[in-house]
């Protein structure tokens, strides 16, 4: 799993986009945590069945959204 100054949290750690929603940025990383189960889209389908398989969770998702809630 990736460590916070890693690159993959330099865009989380960017300055927020103000046209951003919190609401938006979970439909980005998961539709299906947005919407139903049988939502029919999928952004990072592949990166989230690895995680989920290799540590349980989809940590991507917890951590870029952890980060946006502290800024």
């Amino acid at each position: 799993m990736g460590e916070r100054g890693s690159p993959i949290f330099s865009v989380a750690l960017a300055e927020k986009p103000r046209y951003l929603t919190h609401s938006e940025l979970r439909y980005i990383l998961d539709p299906h945590n947005v919407y139903e189960p049988d939502f029919p889209g999928a952004t990072f389908r592949v990166l989230k069945e690895k995680e989920t398989k290799l540590y349980g969770e989809y940590c991507t998702r917890q951590l870029v959204l952890e980060v946006w809630d502290e800024g």
